[in-house]
């Protein structure tokens, strides 16, 4: 049986606003953990699940820097993938400034991603 696996990755706000002021600045998130940690994490928990070369995956791309993008297509179960960014806010008219600047970098959601 063949999977459609859609997989959402991240790397902004390095911290949690609540802990760090500046979300730019690196910050344990869960014990001694960073997010990038959690990340790859979940990736490889996704990946170890039984994925197959007959299963899709569709990762959405939300700041995702290159090595983290390399990272996963070496470590990824199936040769049929793809990489889609997810656009910044100002992107969709409407919303050119970020309604909380303070808080997580939001990044926009009116995106055809059958594209």
């Amino acid at each position: 049986m063949k999977l459609n696996i859609y997989f959402r990755a991240n790397e902004s706000a390095k911290s949690a606003g609540s802990v760090n002021k500046d979300i730019t600045q690196e910050a344990y998130r869960v014990g001694t953990h960073t997010k990038s940690d959690i990340l790859r994490a979940v990736w490889l928990s996704v990946n170890n699940s039984g994925v197959t070369n007959d299963d899709r995956v569709k990762v959405f791309c939300d700041a995702v820097s290159a090595e983290t993008k390399t990272w996963m297509l070496n470590t990824i179960k199936t040769t049929d993938f793809e990489f889609k960014e997810v656009p910044p806010l100002s992107h969709c008219p409407g919303f050119e400034s970020h309604p909380f600047p303070h808080l997580h970098p939001v990044r926009i959601n009116c995106y055809n991603y059958n594209d």
